[in-house]
């Protein structure tokens, strides 16, 4: 008849333990899988930046030989200083719209790739705290094995009056 004191002692002690680990491991999996997802957003930042980048420049090259077309449908010199001048603003201008999107889109990788870091933290963590779970319920249940349950402890073979009691 002891046993199914000792059993049901055991029970509540394993059970919280097995949810616990069980719990974290999967909260570890759920971390990693978002890692993995912000490093795939992350290449998928750089790509569009790079993308944005070229079609930015195709647009500023297309202004400058628009711009030329124009100054020489004027009759303006296409070699004039004022007309260099004009090509060589709307070059510039092109140029700073590229680096703003090369900006752009190197922090909005960098952001993902910062994600990935902190989710993988979070995923060492959550590991970490189900060993440790696990392991608190083994010692709790040791204990109660080694006279913290006194159920137990006679159901192993130990008497209450010749056993230590610890807790």
């Amino acid at each position: 008849m002891a046993f199914a004191p000792a059993l049901f002692a055991a029970a509540s002690t394993i059970i919280p333990a097995v949810g616990a680990f069980s719990e974290g491991q999967y909260q570890a999996a759920v971390a990693r899988n978002n890692a993995t997802i912000a490093e795939q957003n992350a290449a998928r930042a750089s790509e569009r930046m790079q993308l944005e980048q070229m079609r930015s420049d195709k647009e500023s090259a297309a202004e400058v030989a628009t711009a030329e077309a124009l100054q020489s449908a004027s009759g303006i010199s296409t070699l004039s200083r004022s007309a260099l001048g004009t090509r060589k603003r709307i070059y510039q201008t092109g140029r700073e719209q590229a680096g703003d999107i090369i900006s752009a889109g190197t922090q909005e990788s960098r952001n993902f790739l910062q994600d990935a870091a902190n989710f993988r933290g979070e995923a060492q963590q959550a590991n970490t705290k189900a060993w440790f779970a696990a392991a608190e319920g083994a010692v709790k249940l040791g204990s109660q094995a080694t006279g913290g349950n006194s159920s137990l402890t006679s159901l192993i073979g130990g008497s209450k009056s010749t056993k230590k009691r610890f807790n």
